[in-house]
């Protein structure tokens, strides 16, 4: 099951714990249960980190040194698997 949740929406913005537990419980979902793949290394990856979330950073130029990271989305389901 595929959701997007937008922080307009929320009401609140990444890296914001706040964000995190809105679609948590939205969900229904524990934090580990939850995985946020994004583009930017701050909000998305640390704001994820921080929340106890899974993540995966999307980074096409490699340019993070980082422990979860991908070149692009066509990368996530092998990825994920």
């Amino acid at each position: 099951c595929r959701r997007f949740f937008i922080s307009s929406q929320l009401g609140v913005r990444k890296p914001a714990r706040e964000f995190f537990s809105a679609i948590e419980a939205r969900l229904k979902l524990p934090p580990e249960r939850l995985l946020l793949a994004g583009d930017d290394l701050t909000n998305d990856y640390e704001g994820a980190r921080a929340a106890g979330w899974q993540r995966v950073l999307i980074d096409p130029g490699e340019r993070c040194a980082v422990e979860h990271r991908i070149r692009s989305l066509r990368e996530l389901p092998e990825w994920i698997q």
